[in-house]
């Protein structure tokens, strides 16, 4: 684990921290490990990995301190309605339908 995590909420003007840097990470490097790390501590829904083609960028204030961390990724290419006990299910963190039950 990157130890070097500080999580702060503090008021500051957009000036105090201009120019914002937005860097791409690439894949397993040091910057991509900080990316997961801060994802997995700090976002409501944890960590999991992301699927398909995906881009992910870090914004850092001018003395280098990260202010964001962003995620895109494509959608799902297999999509169907759920069942109710399949709702119930992705309700408690566990969608999983077999195969079978899923759109083709």
């Amino acid at each position: 684990m990157i130890s070097r995590l500080v999580c702060r909420t503090q008021a500051a003007d957009l000036d105090a921290v201009r120019p914002v840097s937005l860097r791409p990470i690439v894949g397993h490097t040091r910057e991509g490990r900080l990316w997961n790390e801060y994802v997995a501590r700090y976002h409501y829904l944890g960590y999991t990995t992301m699927v398909g083609a995906l881009m992910r960028y870090a914004a850092h204030a001018r003395d280098g301190t990260p202010l964001a961390m962003l995620g895109f990724s494509t959608a799902a290419s297999r999509l169907a309605p759920a069942s109710s006990a399949g709702r119930r299910n992705c309700a408690r963190g566990t969608c999983r339908w077999p195969s079978t039950t899923r759109a083709s």
